[in-house]
């Protein structure tokens, strides 16, 4: 199912939303037709 734009984020989005929590991107996976799988670790 193709993503809708107002929902779609880039990843430097995702990253500037989870930096201030205390997470940071240890891996990103492009397995997925339309989507991103992120693997986050505790900073």
């Amino acid at each position: 199912v193709p993503i809708r734009l107002e929902h779609k984020m880039s990843i430097a989005e995702v990253k500037a939303e989870l930096e201030p929590e205390g997470f940071r991107i240890d891996k990103v996976l492009d397995v997925l037709p339309w989507q991103h799988i992120f693997i986050c670790k505790k900073k």
